[in-house]
């Protein structure tokens, strides 16, 4: 049976014949294509060994580590963070005056019957028209005394911000790790079942090989080909299934990584995970109290809260204090001294709803 070939030993297995008793035949599976003496028709294609991975090797701490270091998905929500961290500081900055500065220039030209004298001043010695030219320079001061606590209540909801964004931050890295390492096992599952169904594939390869010998030789039945030829389109067809599995997986983890179109990495075995103690009495209580998505809901929750006082604050009065020293004249350097203190009280009583 195992003439014209260089074979090697893989398994043992008991074969039917076209009588009742059963005959002990060896598998071999061919390592060259060399052919049968005197029939071609017993050379059948060689299985190519699929591609398992070009990339180079990849560990899952690895994997988890660039995930985090590099995904869009957390660049959006640190960038969110640092959103609300700038609010804060807005907000802080409303509880100071404010100061300012600037030079103004004024020149106006207009009628002599424009002041409302009448024909009093209208003369063929006056001149129809009167320009005015003015320097000004100013320092003003302003600062809110009492707003209703509306600069209280932003302060409060811009903190709620943060907090909200650290939140969101640490949910996207829990959700981002639980992707890589999902992802990966996947990819070390397909790499594996590539791997069985390419011995499978090649396994029964050589068993077709045996039945077209034993067919040739009379002691076989068209009945065992046609069923070994059956088990070999059936294994092809799950070898390719693996393939795209492997595929899709190899999309999956560089998905979970944040690369687009990467070589297939080849995943270094996980060695072991955390046990889970299920019976563990304070499981429930610990996963309340360590929730990241229900500390978020309940963040949220409590911003929509301060959002509300913010709002209140607005129908309440708000007394600002502005004082403004100038200097004005018709030339360089300005000698005429001015000052202003107003204080003004402003409240919205209707403003239809």
């Amino acid at each position: 049976l195992l003439f014209g070939m260089t074979t090697r030993l893989t398994a043992v297995e008991t074969l039917p014949s076209s009588e009742t008793e059963m005959n002990i035949a060896i598998v071999a599976v061919p390592a060259t294509t060399v052919p049968f003496p005197g029939n071609p028709a017993f050379e059948i294609p060689e299985i190519p060994e699929p591609m398992l991975g070009s990339g180079p090797a990849l560990a899952l701490e690895a994997a988890v580590l660039e995930a985090l270091a590099g995904h869009p998905d957390l660049a959006v929500a640190r960038e969110r963070l640092e959103q609300a961290r700038a609010k804060v500081s807005l907000a802080r900055a409303a509880f100071w005056p404010r100061i300012g500065t600037g030079l103004n220039y004024q020149e106006r030209e207009f009628s002599v019957n424009s002041l409302g004298f009448g024909s009093a001043f209208s003369s063929p010695l006056m001149p129809s028209t009167m320009k005015t030219v003015l320097y000004q320079s100013a320092v003003s001061l302003d600062y809110s005394v009492y707003d209703g606590g509306q600069r209280t209540a932003q302060k409060r909801l811009a903190r709620s911000a943060i907090r909200q964004g650290n939140l969101g931050v640490a949910l996207a890295e829990e959700l981002r790790i639980f992707t890589v390492i999902e992802a990966f096992v996947q990819s070390l599952k397909a790499r594996e079942l590539l791997k069985s169904a390419f011995d499978q594939a090649v396994s029964i390869r050589g068993h077709l090989r045996q039945v077209l010998v034993r067919l040739d030789s009379g002691i076989g039945t068209k009945t065992d080909r046609l069923k070994a030829e059956t088990r070999l389109e059936e294994a092809k067809s799950a070898l390719l299934m693996s393939e795209n599995a492997l595929e899709a997986s190899r999309i999956a983890l560089n998905s979970a990584m944040g690369k687009s179109t990467e070589p297939l990495p080849q995943p270094q075995p996980i060695g072991s995970f955390p046990e889970i103690q299920e019976s563990d009495p304070g499981l429930e209580a610990q996963k309340d109290q360590e929730n990241l998505e229900l500390k978020l809901a309940r963040e949220q929750v409590a911003q929509a809260r301060r959002q509300i006082d913010l709002e209140k604050t607005h129908a309440q009065p708000t007394v600002v204090f502005s004082g403004t020293v100038d200097r004005t004249g018709k030339a360089f350097p300005l000698k005429d001294k001015n000052w202003t203190i107003s204080i003004s009280l402003k409240w919205i009583a209707f403003d239809v709803g």
